[in-house]
């Protein structure tokens, strides 16, 4: 069981919620909260603002009746003051608050989790604001506030529904700092910081908030305690330890949002959901996991994450059906293989491009046999002379020359998302090393893009 620590004097740090919503911002996001009906709990997906990105609120939330304690949350070691938390007496708050770190800490932060509203905090019940969400980026209502109340930046309050009128009136006329906390909120003012952040942790139900984190770009939270303690709120890991201790916690690295974000970067074609291929039925599979492991033995590739190993298999095996039902099978009718290879890799005239060096594989017919190849290619065959309408027998110098190509792409394709997996601080390849290491490489992309397990993720986690 944790030691709580224990709640700051009632006449500053406590406050009592009587109608079961409250109210949270600036001085004038208060009074806009205090004009809506209470909120429920959502996850508003941000939108783009110009050049920032924006989650749309009303400042106010359902949340737990009864007494909140709000405690201060210190650089280590010091007094001084670098976050706020408040959570209601019924909750544990540092099993609260690391929840809360857990799923969406601090964007400065490594390994800080969820930076916007997503999947991943809607399923754990946390509600994330961010600097460009509330302040003076929303201007609702702040006609109603004398001019020299809003010139700060530096603090919000959190405050009951009914009575949040009377607080906004009450607080506007002392300055941020010497602003009292009241029986029906609180003022939390951080004295150092540019941009104001805070998180809502809800109940398991995802009815009533429970707590509320605020906090700056200046705060640290692995230097950061309850006053008193000397334990940090979060615990420093390196990046390797971060890497291991989310294997354990069976985190599947598939980085859908973060691939998705790099191929924006990237300014790579994504192909409509009508133009993606697959799942497919794993009986087609050609590759096992020893195919791919051969792949990376022959890259010099770090080993799979045994954690993930499905997750990769199935990735590679949806590409390369991909990479078959596209392109493949439309030329598997071409009358000799040089007219196939012309058809299939056009762009070979430098000697340094993918599809010269794919060209030459094809056509070759002095490569030595692999003796892995033999039931991948077998599978490949049935797979491809059953959508081209043609006999497996009349494939067969096609379907091996083809195989040499996968086989080149996909050792090439193991040596980047090793070289991804130390950039991303991992000792064993996970998905997201694998997705990386595609959607990076232009040409390799342009093969594999038509892969829904690519661009999406895994069935079994869709």
């Amino acid at each position: 069981m944790s030691s709580r620590p224990a709640p700051a004097s009632h006449d500053s740090h406590h406050f009592i919620n009587q109608s079961g919503c409250l109210c949270y911002g600036a001085l004038h996001n208060i009074l806009h909260g205090a004009s809506r009906p209470p909120q429920t709990f959502s996850s508003p997906a941000p939108e783009t603002f110009g050049t920032v990105l924006k989650s749309a609120s009303d400042y106010n939330i359902r949340a737990q009746k009864g007494a909140w304690h709000v405690f201060p949350l210190v650089k280590t070691g010091t007094n001084e003051v670098s976050a706020w938390f408040a959570c209601h007496e019924d909750a544990d708050p540092t099993v609260e608050l690391r929840r809360i770190l857990r799923v969406s800490g601090s964007p400065y932060e490594h390994d800080h989790g969820s930076s916007f509203n997503d999947q991943t905090t809607a399923a754990q019940g946390i509600l994330v604001i961010n600097r460009y969400d509330w302040g003076g980026y929303d201007d609702r209502c702040a006609d109603q506030i004398p001019q020299t109340a809003q010139l700060h930046n530096d603090s919000v309050g959190l405050v009951d529904h009914a009575q949040a009128g009377e607080a906004v009136r009450t607080w506007q006329e002392q300055a941020p700092q010497a602003r009292q906390t009241l029986p029906s909120g609180t003022w939390l003012y951080s004295a150092h910081g540019e941009y104001l952040f805070a998180r809502f942790g809800f109940d398991e139900a995802r009815v009533h908030a429970l707590s509320f984190l605020c906090f700056t770009d200046q705060t640290v939270f692995t230097q950061t305690s309850f006053m008193n303690s000397s334990t940090p709120v979060r615990q420093h890991e390196s990046r390797l330890d971060t890497f291991h201790r989310n294997l354990r916690e069976g985190h599947n690295f598939e980085g859908i949002d973060i691939a998705r974000r790099l191929a924006d970067t990237l300014s790579r074609h994504v192909p409509s959901a009508e133009e993606q291929v697959g799942p497919y039925d794993p009986v087609s599979y050609p590759l096992s996991l020893a195919h791919v492991s051969h792949f990376i033995a022959e890259a010099g590739a770090l080993p799979l994450a045994s954690e993930t190993t499905d997750l990769v298999v199935e990735m590679v095996n949806e590409m390369v059906l991909s990479f078959l039902e596209r392109s493949v099978v439309p030329v598997a009718s071409s009358s000799n293989l040089a007219e196939a290879a012309e058809a299939l890799f056009p762009d070979n005239a430098s000697a340094t491009s993918l599809d010269n060096r794919l060209h030459s594989r094809l056509v070759s017919r002095d490569v030595l046999p692999d003796p892995q190849a033999s039931d991948p290619i077998g599978k490949m065959t049935l797979f491809v002379s059953s959508r081209a309408g043609t006999s497996t027998e009349s494939l067969s110098d096609y379907i091996n020359g083809i195989y040499r190509c996968i086989a080149f792409m996909l050792t090439e394709t193991c040596e980047l998302a090793s070289q991804r997996a130390v950039g991303n601080g991992h000792d064993q390849i996970v998905p997201i090393d694998f997705r990386m290491a595609v959607i990076t490489d232009a040409e390799l992309c342009e093969k594999f893009e038509h892969s829904r397990v690519l661009q999406r993720g895994s069935r079994a986690q869709r």
